[in-house]
């Protein structure tokens, strides 16, 4: 398995494209979110905010419009109409950007945009943010210039991916996908290409390759 793995990161130099997801990531952000959605339910009782918080942890991936039905349906039991999701997003929305844009970067996220521009390798963002919100936090926080794809919701993360691969003109083989949920996985598999846990979360991680963060992913490489 060690071998195989140091195979695998052999093959990390001839990948042209780096897809990263965003939250926790990139950036220190999954916290901030949690926070959140246990903000947004507290006048709903603790035992709803334990299973909104634990719902939220174990779906890394899926976006909060698709959190926000299941919270009110499945936990409250409470049908919503499509203008209270965008109504409840919206709050979330501006309780979040400050504090995402002031979030600490995971550790060495600096150094891999550096090699990636040094390497000419093309950088995106697939992540189940909200587009235009993504986008402004990138901004904010000095990054639009290291991306050159960046996609969020409400396309899902298979969507993203392709149409990132579609856009950046490479093929499978040169690409590859920075996750730290099983959704993220899941997404790669689908698409099949390679992926990397950064920073990873899921408590499945069989044949996945973990590191803490980028920086610990640069000193490997480095050695290989």
């Amino acid at each position: 398995n060690h071998l195989n793995d140091l195979l695998f990161l052999k093959n990390i130099f001839n990948k042209k494209l780096y897809i990263f997801d965003f939250d926790g990531v990139l950036v220190d952000s999954v916290n901030v979110k949690t926070e959140t959605f246990a903000e947004m339910y507290r006048t709903f009782g603790d035992d709803v905010v334990k299973k909104v918080v634990d719902h939220h942890l174990l779906n890394g991936g899926m976006n909060r419009y698709e959190k926000f039905r299941h919270y009110h349906s499945d936990i409250l039991g409470i049908t919503t109409s499509n203008n209270e999701i965008e109504e409840l997003s919206i709050q979330f929305s501006k309780l979040v950007v400050r504090k995402v844009i002031e979030a600490e970067e995971i550790e060495g996220v600096s150094e891999i945009l550096k090699h990636c521009a040094k390497e000419k390798i093309v950088c995106a963002i697939n992540s189940a943010t909200p587009l235009k919100e993504l986008k402004y936090v990138i901004y904010q926080r000095g990054w639009d210039l290291c991306f050159q794809h960046v996609f969020g919701s409400p396309l899902t993360k298979i969507s993203n991916m392709i149409n990132i691969i579609d856009a950046a003109g490479k093929n499978m083989e040169e690409s590859i996908f920075f996750g730290d949920a099983v959704n993220d996985y899941s997404a790669a598999k689908e698409v099949g290409i390679d992926f990397i846990g950064i920073n990873y979360s899921s408590v499945v991680k069989k044949n996945i390759l973990c590191f803490k963060n980028f920086s610990d992913f640069l000193k490997l490489v480095s050695h290989i």
